[in-house]
């Protein structure tokens, strides 16, 4: 029984190609799936932050609104009404 060169020549190829493309890709080691404290570690630990981002944006809202009523005051301090003094800057 012979077999042609062909045949041959792309067994070889096609082995090659996957063994290299087997050797590149990245191989994980056996992971076990996590256990009941991680998990609720995790939960625990995403909640923590969720309070956290929702605190922070409180937080920016209560600055932005104290920042608007000072402005607002200033503004009704310093209204269009009350003149301004002129700056008069002499050069002997």
């Amino acid at each position: 029984m012979r077999v042609p060169k062909t045949l041959i020549i792309t067994a070889g190829t096609a082995g090659l190609i996957s063994g290299a493309l087997w050797a590149i890709e990245p191989h994980l080691p056996n992971q076990e799936p996590p256990s009941q404290q991680q998990v609720q570690q995790e939960h625990q630990d995403r909640q923590t932050s969720d309070l956290a981002d929702a605190d922070q944006a409180n937080k920016d809202r209560m600055r932005d609104e104290a920042n608007d009523h000072i402005n607002a005051e200033n503004t009704q301090k310093n209204g269009a009404h009350e003149p301004r003094p002129k700056i008069r800057i002499r050069i002997p």
